[in-house]
């Protein structure tokens, strides 16, 4: 029988072996934990010690400013948290900034590479304070790369939300109104070693208004592209920021989409549309209120393009529309503009009392003007030189002093030389192409010439130059030299007195009918007048001449006359002989002298002339007859 063999192990048998990956992991992970935790302590001792002063001296130096920053909250490998913390005013810049908190954040694995380190910021509840100064800076910060630091830092991302910012306008005079506004948002991006920037942000006004705005540009060589989009925005509030102080901006609203491109700082282009809606302006040097601006805008590039605006002057309302176009470096004396202004129908009266209003000094007209008008203005060439070319016609009946006309219609050009602040240089000059004249009694007059403003220029310059007081301690903003047109002083004595040349036709004008509207009758007819007429002068000077005819009289005539200053000359073929008249006008009184020779006594006995006593055939030299004063 066969035994089986016994299950119990052998005596000389080994036990199993362990597997040794176990210790390993256990070990590694202690090991790695020690590590982790030393290398945590160590990256912290790092930050705290060595990085926050490389931190706290590059912004310094990056800003060329003293920046205060706060005590440290928190602290992590990975990011630093700092209280308090301010951008301080310094003796030359009033501007500063405080926020709550600061939070950096870093990648210390970018320091194995080479000793560079990029930093993001997060701004907990900024407040921001810019002070305009006298040139106009807002802010002087002079940004510089590099400095002596162990570590080269790199600015990435600045991020902040809920910046409340106090823009204060500089003033010469008392202190501008602050301009408030909250951002709701807003991200700045560095690169290329601090050079470009990329920025968005978009907030309020607190009086009004929503905004959103990006930048993306070059620091260094200046070159930007900025995007603005605007939404019902008060215009009143940047009155301040208005360097001249014979403007005030006034409420109303404003809407725009522009995007604008700066090349090494300078303006080189703006595309988009811009809308104004009741925006009130007024100027020191203007009596008469400005009516409120409604416009719509469009721009390329150097082109821009008045859609519509409505403004106006007293009762005077205005329609615009048209372009204005410059070059690339948006000189003064190479911007060409073709704008059409629409004077709606005024009564002239209003028109007359708004003119002389601003011009000061009255322009007197020698004899009364009633009716209705309008006008079209076409504006072109430079704005250093800008030709202006319209019509006149009126809308309703127009009398002058005792005639009435049914139709005036002239087309003019203008022509006037404007400095870069549109200070006229000389005294405008109206050329009159055509005048067309049609009186309510028949007839037709037309014509052309040319008017010279004379005095204008003069009167409509301020009559004070503004100067701030030699004591002012606080620094001006570029205080300009006096303009050479700007006097001082006693009021202005320059007067407006027009200088006129005119041509003019007189085609069957019915004597009758205008010697009845100045209440004067005859017993015979003088029919319809036919004249060419010379004017010149001025209102205070004018000259005149003209050949007349009357063929429809009842004994045709024909003859000259002559106006000067107060003098009147006048020599009329009638009766186959000559009638000479001579008058002079002494304080609004008229007086003269009749001279006649050769003239038939038939044609004068049948018109009824009390010559009963002479015999029709004959032609005697009747004796000067002296008529007196008539007012």
């Amino acid at each position: 029988m066969t035994n089986l063999p016994n299950g119990s192990p052998e005596p000389n048998s080994s036990p199993p072996r362990r597997r040794p990956w176990k210790t390993v992991l256990l070990w590694g992970g202690v090991t790695l934990g020690i590590g982790a935790v030393a290398a945590g302590v160590t990256a912290v001792w790092f930050v705290k010690n060595r990085l926050v002063p490389v931190i706290s001296s590059g912004l310094s130096n990056f800003v060329q400013r003293p920046v205060e920053v706060g005590p440290i909250e928190r602290i992590t490998p990975t990011r630093i948290r700092f209280g308090q913390s301010a951008l301080p005013p310094t003796e030359s810049d009033a501007s500063n900034a405080t926020v709550e908190a600061v939070e950096v954040g870093f990648s210390l694995l970018s320091l194995l590479f080479k000793p560079k380190i990029r930093l993001d910021f997060t701004l907990v509840n900024p407040e921001v304070y810019l002070a305009e100064n006298s040139q106009g800076q807002w802010l002087d910060l002079r940004l510089k790369q590099g400095g002596e630091l162990p570590v080269d830092l790199e600015f990435g991302t600045i991020q902040t939300r809920n910046v409340a910012i106090g823009l204060q306008p500089y003033s010469i005079a008392e202190p501008a109104e602050l301009i408030s506004l909250n951002v709701d948002q807003a991200r700045v991006r560095l690169s290329d070693e601090n050079q470009r920037l990329q920025a968005e942000a978009r907030g309020a006004f607190n009086q009004g208004g929503r905004f959103s705005t990006n930048a993306r540009g070059d620091l260094e060589l200046g070159n930007w592209k900025i995007g603005l989009k605007a939404q019902d925005i008060q215009s009143a509030q940047f009155d301040g920021l208005i360097e001249s102080q014979e403007f005030t901006l006034g409420q109303g609203e404003v809407d725009a989409n522009l995007s604008v491109e700066l090349v090494d700082e300078k303006l080189a282009g703006v595309q988009g549309t811009a809308r104004v809606d009741d925006v009130q302006i007024d100027l020191a040097s203007i009596q008469q209120p400005i009516r409120p601006i409604d416009g719509e805008f469009k721009f390329s590039g150097t082109e821009g393009e008045i859609k519509r605006l409505t403004s106006g002057l007293g009762d005077a309302r205005v329609n615009l529309a048209g372009t204005v176009k410059t070059n690339s470096q948006f000189d003064f004396d190479q911007t060409r503009v073709d704008v059409v202004a629409n004077l709606e129908p005024i009564q002239l009266t209003t028109g007359l009392n708004t003119i002389n209003t601003e011009l000061k000094q009255p322009l007197s007209l020698p004899f009364p003007v009633t009716g209705e008008a309008k006008a079209e203005l076409n504006v072109t060439g430079t704005l250093a030189n800008p030709k202006v070319a319209g019509t006149f016609n009126n809308t309703e009946t127009i009398r002058i002093d005792q005639l009435t006309f049914s139709n005036i219609q002239t087309s003019f050009q203008a022509t006037a030389d404007l400095d870069k602040e549109f200070n006229l240089k000389s005294d405008p000059k109206i050329i009159i192409d055509q005048l067309n004249i049609e009186p309510s009694f028949g007839g037709a007059i037309t014509g052309s010439g040319a008017v010279v403003l004379n005095g204008f220029k003069a009167a409509i310059q301020p009559q004070d130059s503004v100067q701030s007081p030699a004591s002012t301690a606080s620094p001006t903003r570029s205080t300009p030299t006096p303009n050479p047109q700007v006097q001082t002083g006693s009021p202005l004595d320059s007067k407006v007195n027009p200088a006129v040349k005119f041509d003019l036709n007189v085609s069957n004008l019915p004597v009758e009918q205008i010697l009845q509207a100045y209440g004067v009758s005859t017993s015979f007819q003088l029919g319809e007048l036919s004249a060419t007429a010379q004017i010149s002068g001025t209102l205070d000077q004018p000259q005149a001449t003209a050949e007349f005819t009357l063929p429809a009289a009842s004994y045709p005539m024909a003859g000259t006359a002559r106006l000067t200053d107060d003098q009147v000359s006048a020599t009329v073929q009638i009766a186959d002989g000559v009638a000479t008249l001579r008058a002079s006008q002494t304080q609004g009184i008229w007086k003269g002298m009749v001279q006649a020779e050769d003239i038939a006594l038939a044609p004068l006995v049948t018109l009824g002339l009390p010559l009963t006593n002479l015999s029709p055939t004959q032609k005697p030299k009747l004796p000067n007859w002296i008529w007196p004063g008539i007012s």
